[in-house]
């Protein structure tokens, strides 16, 4: 796969009023297209869906979704259930725009406090800020993960990594990044202050920042024509292992997200 080249994002910046959405900042000639600040008593299901399903080895739970002090929280709880004959050990939230918000290029951006994974050593505690299309009946999956988290040493840091999952035509669909890797990847403490996480995704390049600096430019032209359609957000603390809960697996652990905006340009 193609080198990382680190480079720093323009700081050029523009405020103004975007019809129906309130007052953001871009850079000039972009246009906001999604805003969220969590602002309300309630999360807003008109942006949002609360997922409520079995996904990997746990369950997304309505109940541990929620907007409380300007903050979305996606908690992770101890939660034994059986559904369908299986039992499953862990709960915990995730919430996307699929059907409601959706789109095809521009800047996503992320602020979040990411949970502390490094006490999920058993059940494996897995967040993340990612895209995804539709599969449709002619096309082939396309999935842009601006943040997978995983546990690192030493405490309280753990590992962000970006990634392209991007596939050739259909119907055969081979993978473009087979054994490639991630896109990016950056260790430090993302757990204890708020941190942006940034996706730039254009005709000719994909740019991965972290706090406004940049940690991958991808370019590959096979890749970059692979991704025709509209993609959708999702932000999400997904359980990996069914297992039952190690003595040294805490609980509750707290993934918060302060904002989320999108432009087009």
């Amino acid at each position: 796969f193609m080198a990382s080249q680190q480079v720093l994002v323009g700081l050029c910046v523009l405020a103004w009023t975007v019809s129906g959405l309130p007052v953001g900042s871009g850079r000039v000639g972009e246009t906001l297209t999604f805003f969220d600040d969590f602002s309300g008593s309630f999360l807003n299901e008109s942006q949002w869906n609360v997922l409520n399903q079995v996904h990997r080895g746990g369950v997304y739970s309505r109940d541990n979704a929620w907007v409380q002090d300007g903050l979305l929280v996606l908690r992770t709880v101890s939660s034994n259930q059986t559904i369908d004959g299986t039992d499953y050990y862990v709960a915990s939230g995730a919430v996307n725009t699929s059907g409601l918000f959706e789109q095809r290029q521009g800047r996503f951006e992320v602020r979040a406090k990411m949970p502390d994974v490094d006490r999920s050593s058993g059940y494996t505690l897995h967040s993340s800020i990612w895209l995804i299309a539709h599969p449709g009946a002619s096309t082939c999956p396309q999935e842009l993960d601006i943040v997978e988290q995983y546990a690192a040493d030493p405490y309280p840091s753990s590992k962000v990594q970006g990634n392209i999952h991007a596939f050739g035509p259909s119907p055969a669909c081979t993978p473009l990044r087979a054994g490639a890797g991630a896109v990016y990847s950056s260790t430090d403490d993302f757990t204890t202050d708020f941190h942006v996480f940034s996706l730039e995704w254009a005709d000719d390049h994909l740019t991965f920042a972290i706090d406004g600096l940049a940690t991958a430019t991808y370019t590959n032209s096979s890749i970059m024509e692979s991704l025709t359609e509209k993609q959708f957000l999702a932000l999400t603390a997904c359980v990996m292992d069914r297992v039952p809960v190690l003595s040294s697996d805490a609980f509750p652990l707290f993934y918060y997200i302060d904002w989320v905006k999108v432009w087009s340009f």
